[in-house]
C-alpha cells in the first residue's frame, strides 16, 4: 500500500511547471478548494488562495487535468495499466503547511498519492461501514446520498484505530483503495499529486444497457398518467406498472454483454 523510492524516478512529474511550487499551481488552476478545520471548505482564486495557504489552509486542486495537459498522459498510462475504461482517471494535487491535514474520511475512487516535497504521515484502516463506496465519506457524517442504500445510515464520530501508520518523504507513494479510512499530518510543508481512478460500478453500465432495451419497447415509453387521479386511475396505473414489471426477466435475457464491456471500457 505504501511504495518508497528515490525521486529521481519521479523527475518526470517534477518536470511539469504547474508542479515546481505553490506559486505555480495556482497560476494554472483557476479555482482552488481550501481547507482549514473545523472551518467549512472554501472557494479561492489567485493571492487570495496564496495568503490564505500561508495562514494554514490547505489547497485541494480538484481535476487539475483539466488546466495542465501534461498531466493527460500519467493518467492514460495508468487506466492502461489497470485495465480500466478510457476517462476513468483524474488528478488532484494537495499542498499543505506544516502542522495540517486531512480529517478522517474515505474515498469513492482509488488514489495514488505521490509525494513530492516534503514529509507528510499518514494513518490507514480498513472501512467496516461501507464497501465499495459510491461516494466518498467522513466520521461522523449522515448516508444521505446513495450510501444510505449500503450503510446503516450513520458512520462513526470518530475513526477506526489505524491499522497502518506511515511517515513517507519525497519519492513515496501511498496507494488508498476505495473505502479504506485514511487522514494524513503534514510534518513539514508538503506538495503531493494524487492520480485517482474513478471506474464506475457494473451497475452504471448495465443500467444502461436495460434502458436502451427498454427504450426499444413501446409499453415502457408510455408516460405514467393516472398515478395521482382517480382509485380507479390509481388501480389502472398499478396494473400497467405490474405488467411491465413482468417484462423485466425477458429485457435481462436480451441484454447485450459486449454492449456493456464496450461501454466500461470507453470505446
Amino acid at each position: 500500500m505504501i511504495y518508497e523510492g528515490r525521486m529521481e524516478r519521479l523527475s518526470c512529474l517534477l518536470a511539469i511547471s504547474a508542479f515546481e511550487s505553490v506559486e505555480a499551481l495556482v497560476r494554472y488552476v483557476p479555482e482552488l478548494i481550501m481547507w482549514n478545520r473545523p472551518q467549512l471548505p472554501r472557494i479561492a482564486r489567485g493571492k487570495e488562495a496564496l495568503k490564505l495557504y500561508e495562514e494554514g489552509w490547505t489547497i485541494y486542486a480538484k481535476g487539475i487535468e483539466q488546466f495542465v495537459s501534461e498531466v493527460k498522459p500519467f493518467l492514460q498510462s495508468l487506466e492502461n495499466d489497470l485495465g480500466l475504461g478510457a476517462g476513468s482517471g483524474f488528478c488532484n494535487v494537495f499542498a499543505s503547511k506544516a502542522g495540517t491535514g486531512a480529517n478522517p474520511h474515505f474515498d469513492y475512487a482509488w488514489g495514488f498519492n505521490i509525494q513530492l516535497r516534503g514529509t507528510k504521515s499518514w494513518y490507514l484502516t480498513e472501512n467496516q461501514f461501507a464497501t465499495h463506496p459510491t461516494e466518498s465519506g467522513g466520521v461522523g457524517d449522515l448516508a444521505e446520498g446513495e450510501d444510505r442504500f449500503y450503510t446503516t445510515g450513520v458512520y462513526p464520530k470518530e475513526m477506526p484505530s489505524p491499522t497502518m501508520e506511515k511517515t513517507i518523504g519525497p519519492g513515496s507513494v501511498v496507494f488508498v483503495p476505495r473505502g479504506v479510512w485514511h487522514r494524513t499530518a503534514a510534518c513539514e510543508d508538503s506538495f503531493a499529486v494524487s492520480l485517482d481512478m474513478d471506474p464506475k460500478p457494473w451497475l452504471d453500465w448495465v443500467l444502461k444497457e436495460i434502458r436502451n432495451c427498454l427504450l426499444a419497447r413501446e409499453q415502457w415509453r408510455e408516460c405514467p398518467l393516472g398515478v395521482r387521479g382517480s382509485q380507479e386511475d390509481r388501480e389502472r396505473a398499478l396494473n400497467k406498472l405490474q405488467a411491465l414489471l413482468k417484462d423485466l426477466p425477458q429485457v435481462s435475457k436480451e441484454l447485450n454483454v459486449e454492449s456493456i464491456l464496450s461501454m466500461a471500457r470507453g470505446d
